[in-house]
């Protein structure tokens, strides 16, 4: 199975990324407090945006490398036939059979897998770093003004 690597998602914010550190290079000319303070606050919107997006995006590839998907529907196969297996039902009521406990025991695994694969998808990200840069220089530049005030 191929997994894509977060970079490839990652080209699409590198417009965003190039624009966002003109902006910052702006805003470290800027004389007037409060249209730093207005235009910063708005780009810590826009950053968290992004890293969200960067986060899904992570998420999504480590749950395909993990098998998560596969699992889903595997496991809604399984309940599905312990549903509509009557003697099942009239026997177990409704515990899992052995074989969804399997699978489901298996997602639970992926997932949490998955989950922690995550950090590591994005520290290796250069993107994504230059984006953690820049937000906390637009953090620096906020703390600046307020000391200045």
């Amino acid at each position: 199975m191929a997994v894509c690597s977060l970079s490839v998602y990652a080209d699409t914010n590198s417009d965003f990324i190039k624009t966002l550190g003109r902006e910052i290079a702006a805003l470290r000319m800027e004389t007037d407090p409060i249209a730093l303070e207005n235009r910063a606050a708005f780009l810590n919107q826009q950053i968290a945006s992004v890293k969200a997006d960067f986060h899904k995006q992570a998420q999504l590839i480590a749950d395909e490398k993990y098998g998560v998907p596969r699992l889903e529907r595997s496991l809604q196969q399984n309940i599905e036939m312990d549903r509509n297996t009557p003697s099942y039902r009239t026997k177990y009521g409704d515990t899992d059979s052995d074989e969804t406990a399997t699978v489901r025991n298996s997602l639970l695994q992926a997932r949490s897998a998955a989950f922690n694969a995550v950090p590591s998808l994005l520290l290796g990200n250069s993107e994504f770093q230059t984006l953690l840069s820049y937000e906390k220089t637009l953090s620096d530049l906020r703390s600046s003004l307020g000391s200045k005030r």
